[in-house]
């Protein structure tokens, strides 16, 4: 129940800041947002990689080979089993091993996409009827390093943070680290914890 082209913006920062490098969840989107959040979130992946593919290639393309073949066999199970592409979805011409940036929607819990880390420039998007929905699929997960909530209601974000299964949550922003505060992942994503006067020693 946020502005979806806000949400847009930090999911791009997230799934594409150190060429997808990073772990995360796929996103749930409630379906009175579906259509604004699909086109802010495209509108804002091709706008950075415009401005960045000018600047700097590299920065949010993978090209060592494992990673590549791994990403686009993920991608190309979840375009079997019914998700759509709405930006990417591709290997970029030309030498090495370069991936689009991607944003797949109509995510299902049977695809790869929702339950492996892709570590790849690709954003899967899922929609959910409300928030538990959402919340039952990100604890279905095997991993729980971090996660992310957007919403204009703070006592709904903090009823939600309480919910989800995970090291670290998030309220109107992606997930970061501050070494004021003890960092680290549940189940399969980690033990223990590093920053702060909390972490394991």
């Amino acid at each position: 129940d946020t502005q979806a082209t806000e949400i847009a913006q930090g999911e791009n920062e997230l799934d594409f800041w150190l060429k997808g490098h990073m772990t995360g969840e796929t996103r749930k989107r409630e379906e009175e947002d579906k259509e604004e959040f699909d086109e802010g979130a495209a509108v804002k992946t091709l706008e950075k990689r415009m401005t960045t593919l000018e600047k700097q290639m590299n920065d949010m393309l993978t090209k060592i080979k494992d990673g590549f073949e791994t990403i686009s066999g993920i991608v190309e199970d979840a375009k079997e089993k019914g998700a759509e592409i709405l930006l990417g979805g591709s290997k970029i011409d030309g030498k090495g091993f370069f991936y689009e940036p991607t944003i797949l929607t109509n995510v299902k819990p049977n695809m790869r996409i929702a339950n492996e880390e892709t570590f790849g420039p690709v954003a899967p998007i899922t929609i959910v009827e409300n928030e538990s929905e959402a919340i039952k699929l990100a604890n279905e997960s095997e991993f729980g390093l971090g996660a992310s909530i957007w919403t204009k209601d703070l006592a709904k974000a903090d009823k939600m943070s309480r919910r989800i299964e995970s090291g670290i949550v998030s309220v109107n922003n992606v997930v970061i680290s501050d070494p004021r505060i003890p960092f680290g992942g549940i189940k399969h994503s980690g033990f223990g914890r590093e920053l702060s006067r909390y972490r394991s020693e």
